[in-house]
């Protein structure tokens, strides 16, 4: 799944993946960052269908989405 997210500044951010639960599924912290528009890429092999949330975190933002994962 291909992430694409904006930055403010070029801090590590922090994106985690939780269940319709609340609970942390995957966790990784992308390094590289640059400010402006940044892509990464996760991979779900291990990961069942169904309604997922996640999280998007730096040294500026917290953002929150709603994301539906068909396989």
């Amino acid at each position: 799944m291909n992430i694409r997210f904006t930055s403010k500044d070029a801090s590590a951010t922090k994106i985690e993946l939780f269940n319709i639960t609340g609970r942390l599924i995957h966790s990784f912290v992308v390094d590289k960052v640059k400010i402006g528009t940044n892509k990464t890429n996760i991979s779900l092999h291990n990961i069942t269908s169904g309604i997922y949330f996640i999280r998007i975190e730096n040294s500026f933002d917290k953002l929150t989405k709603k994301v539906i994962i068909l396989k």
